[in-house]
């Protein structure tokens, strides 16, 4: 009986290294392939300086993050939240050293609104694959409202904002 749950512990964590290992390199690919466009989209001139490894390291605890909460979550996990997550790792990680917008300026708070336009690509890609359209142009709606967006990059500068709190934001902008 002591060595079945000794091999089932140990099958366990294989497993959880196995999967967080599939979808960190699932993630990393999708922000790779996202990053640069998607800053160029909004403004950002120029190359912005990113160390490459920091990719990895925000897929890494994005999927971390998600495999645990797949243990509680038996039904599965929301493309809208596991977007959250990974977002939320943009945040805090903040892989962008250097940005600049089109008049030459920096853009210190490039992080924060990189971490809101990848939510809004993602999250706008997963709800037109579903056939709902309309995510992208309420989105886009949020990002070019000014006040509310810049609200809500200077709450995720000086406040508590978790990955709960971008998959709240995400639900309240796309299924409205």
């Amino acid at each position: 009986m002591a060595g079945s749950n000794a091999d089932s512990l140990l099958s366990a964590r294989e497993y959880f290294t196995e999967t967080t290992t599939q979808t960190q390199a699932s993630l990393a690919a999708s922000l790779r392939k996202a990053i640069i466009p998607v800053m160029k989209l909004n403004g950002v001139t120029g190359t912005p300086a990113f160390d490459p490894k920091m990719i990895t390291l925000i897929a890494f605890c994005a999927a971390r993050d998600i495999v645990r909460l797949a243990i509680y979550q038996e039904s599965g996990i929301n493309a809208v939240k596991v977007y959250s997550y990974l977002s939320f790792w943009v945040r805090k990680l903040k892989p962008i050293q250097d940005a600049r917008d089109k008049k030459g300026e920096a853009i210190h708070d490039i992080n924060e609104r990189l971490s809101l336009w990848l939510l809004a690509e993602f999250i706008a890609d997963h709800y037109a694959v579903a056939g709902k359209q309309s995510a992208k142009k309420r989105f886009d709606n949020f990002i070019k409202s000014g006040e509310l967006f810049n609200y809500t990059v200077h709450s995720m500068q000086r406040r508590t904002f978790g990955p709960h709190h971008y998959t709240i934001l995400a639900r309240s902008i796309c299924e409205t």
